[in-house]
């Protein structure tokens, strides 16, 4: 390539009129990390990102004629991205086309189309310097590693794997993120700056993607660097996206330190396993001190026996003696729940039972969905009742009920998010006002 390429970044819209009901829309944090090593090459580059910026694919890919199109998305997104991928080969056959994300990650064959050149499955930002640098000199992007190249025989080939040292990544580009601040909302939280400290996750649950990522390996920060992004932002909130900030108390005291030193007043959202609060009690003044409004809770389930099954390594006590820690601090507590698709109208009727004991206000309700690349999924493939990528937003039934029908599993699940809703209007009134 003898000019500087033209690169147009992708965050597909997907989903259902049920998934855009969920009160979420975050800043593309992945997106702005590939915004940054584009700036270190001198690449020009847009990001189009329908949900905010209202235009279509097809009219931001005329106008801008990118030279390379770099699409990243989760599973419900796999067909929206393949669609885009399609479209700007038939329009400029030359384009180079790659695709990254979390689904790519550990899927990448079902990217394997003659309309995709590239795709990264591991390394992400540095994996993508790597590309940009091969095709500004004029190299051959297929010996990239970290990636699985197309061959002109349309056989993929399969690159060895990259680790990916969070302390190499450029700092975010977050010109998107401030161009459309108020559209980048959680709940009743607004606008939310993302920030990530790590990446991948140290325990097993047997439900999570997560753990899977980055290689299976948990790899951290720099402390040191992380606060220093945190005072680069121009923004209030700051939700910190690792699958669990809080693992260990000398680096989150070290994190608090920080903070303190550098006199930033700013306001956290955090995710933690209860077990971790709960064997800790004494973090939960020190997240108070820090500005932490509110923890995300992976507390799954009411059963014991379930939290057995998803291999959580947490007990019903330690649940509620998080919740309870938290609400003691004036802590926000989001409990996260996943219910079973062999669930009964006793266990409904349980967890509505327990979330009313305990107080908690803020809370989710998942329905378990096998992803594609996980143990599980293996286990239910064959029992799977759609194929349709869009359904896995874990709003969406994709197994049988085992108790009852689908209709009622819906209404039971339309229920407990209600009361939440209902019993919410005061909380919402707070934080707009």
């Amino acid at each position: 390539m003898t000019t500087t390429p033209k690169i147009l970044f992708i965050r597909p819209r997907y989903g259902s009129a049920l998934t855009r009901l969920t009160h979420m829309n975050t800043e593309p944090l992945d997106l702005e990390y590939l915004s940054a090593v584009a700036n270190q090459h001198h690449c020009e580059w847009k990001i189009h990102d329908p949900a905010v910026d209202g235009e279509s694919f097809h009219k931001v890919f005329k106008l801008f004629q990118p030279d390379i199109l770099a699409i990243t998305g989760y599973y419900p997104a796999k067909d929206r991205m393949l669609e885009h991928a399609r479209f700007a080969k038939s329009k400029r056959p030359d384009i180079i086309t790659i695709i990254g994300g979390v689904h790519a990650e550990l899927n990448a064959t079902d990217f394997y189309d003659n309309t995709i050149d590239l795709i990264v499955h591991s390394g992400g930002a540095l994996t993508f310097s790597a590309i940009l640098q091969a095709i500004l000199n004029n190299q051959s992007i297929n010996e990239t590693n970290g990636t699985c190249v197309r061959q002109p025989n349309s056989q993929w080939l399969n690159m060895p794997v990259v680790p990916l040292d969070p302390n190499q990544l450029p700092r975010p580009d977050r010109s998107h993120f401030y161009r459309y601040r108020r559209k980048f909302t959680w709940l009743y939280h607004g606008p939310v700056a993302l920030v990530k400290t790590a990446y991948g996750c140290p325990f097993q649950c047997s439900f999570c993607y997560c753990r899977l990522l980055n290689n299976g390996l948990y790899t951290t920060r720099n402390v040191d660097d992380v606060v220093d992004e945190i005072a680069s932002i121009d923004n209030p909130l700051i939700w910190i996206t690792d699958d669990s900030f809080l693992l260990d108390m000398a680096r989150i005291r070290t994190f608090a330190t920080a903070l303190q030193a550098r006199k930033l007043t700013r306001q956290f959202i955090i995710y933690s396993r209860a077990g971790f609060i709960a064997q800790h009690p004494e973090v939960v003044p020190l997240l108070k001190q820090m500005g932490v409004i509110n923890v995300i809770i992976g507390l799954e389930s009411t059963d014991e026996r379930t939290l057995t099954a998803f291999n959580k390594s947490t007990s019903m006590d330690e649940n509620e003696a998080c919740v309870r820690l938290l609400y003691e601090h004036t802590i926000e507590c989001t409990g996260l729940f996943i219910m079973p698709v062999d669930a009964t109208h006793a266990g409904f009727r349980h967890l509505q039972r327990w979330i009313t004991h305990v107080g908690l206000r803020l809370y989710t309700v998942s329905i378990f969905t096998p992803f594609p690349g996980t143990t599980e999924f293996a286990d239910y493939q064959d029992k799977l009742t759609t194929h349709d990528c869009r359904k896995w937003d874990l709003l969406h039934l994709v197994l049988t009920p085992s108790h009852m029908s689908r209709a009622m599993f819906y209404l039971r699940m339309g229920w407990v998010h209600g009361r939440m809703v209902v019993g919410n209007v005061k909380l919402k009134r707070y934080y707009f006002h």
